[in-house]
C-alpha cells in the first residue's frame, strides 16, 4: 500500500456517503493527512518503527552536535574506550541538571554526558579528543512522497487510513455517525497496534531511564 493507493481508498470512503465530496478531497490533501497519521502513531509509546541507530563523531573542543531529525528519545547512548569496552553517557532530560552537573561550561575532558538543547546533543564534558558516540532511540518517520511507502504504511495501512479519515472530516463534510466510526476505528486500531508493533524490550546491556533526567544501564537476565 502507497500514500497514492491510500489516498484513493479515503476519497472513496467520502464518495461513499457524498459523491460531492470525492472531487473536493485533494491529492495534496491526502498526502498531508497521510503523513499526519505516521507521526501520530509513533507519538506517545514507542513503535519498532520509529526506532533508528546511528552515531556521532565528535570533535575535540567542540560541545555541541545535531540530534536527528524528528528526534524523540534515546535508548541506548555510549561510546567504546581504547579497550573496545562500552562506555554508557548519563542522559539528562533537564537542562539546569546538566548544568548542577558540568557547572564549568568551557572544562575538557571524558565525555560522560549530554543532554537537548534546541535541536542540539550538548556534551559534558566538553570532549578534548575525537571519539564516536553510539546512539539508537526514536524519532518520527520522515515524510512520504507521493506513490511512495515505508515498513509503517505497508503493515498499518487501515490504521494510518482511519486517523487521517478523522482529520479530513474536521475538513469535509461527511454524516457525523460517520465520522464517529472512524474516529472509533482509529482508536480501536491505535490500542491494539501499540502492543502489537510496540518496540522491541531493552536488550542487555542497553541504556534506560531509572530517573527523571538521567539513563543507567541496565543488565537484563534472560
Amino acid at each position: 500500500m502507497d500514500t497514492a493507493e491510500l489516498a484513493g481508498l479515503m476519497k472513496a470512503w467520502h464518495g461513499i456517503y457524498d459523491p460531492a465530496n470525492e472531487d473536493a478531497i485533494t491529492n495534496v490533501e491526502c498526502l498531508l493527512w497521510i503523513n499526519m497519521a505516521r507521526r501520530s502513531l509513533c507519538r506517545g509509546p514507542k513503535l519498532r518503527f520509529s526506532e533508528f541507530e546511528d552515531y556521532e563523531d565528535t570533535t575535540a573542543s567542540k560541545r555541541a552536535y545535531e540530534l536527528p531529525a524528528g528526534w524523540m528519545s534515546f535508548s541506548d547512548l555510549y561510546y567504546l574506550d581504547d579497550n573496545d569496552k562500552r562506555k554508557p553517557l548519563e542522559w539528562f532530560s533537564n537542562i539546569k541538571r546538566f548544568y548542577r552537573r558540568f557547572p564549568d561550561r568551557t572544562l575538557e575532558g571524558t565525555v560522560v554526558g549530554a543532554v537537548q538543547w534546541g535541536n542540539e546533543m550538548v556534551l559534558g564534558l566538553i570532549p578534548s579528543e575525537e571519539v564516536r558516540i553510539f546512539r539508537a532511540g526514536h524519532k518520527l518517520p520522515a515524510d512520504l512522497s507521493w506513490d511512495a511507502t515505508d515498513d509503517l504504511l505497508d503493515e498499518l495501512w487501515e490504521n494510518v487510513m482511519w486517523i487521517a479519515l478523522v482529520t479530513s472530516g474536521e475538513y469535509h463534510t461527511v454524516p457525523a455517525s460517520k465520522h464517529a466510526e472512524w474516529k472509533s476505528r482509529a482508536f480501536e486500531d491505535t490500542t491494539n497496534n501499540r502492543v502489537l508493533y510496540r518496540t522491541a524490550k531493552t536488550p542487555p546491556g542497553r541504556i534506560v531511564t531509572s530517573a527523571p533526567g538521567t539513563i543507567t544501564p541496565v543488565f537484563e537476565e534472560d
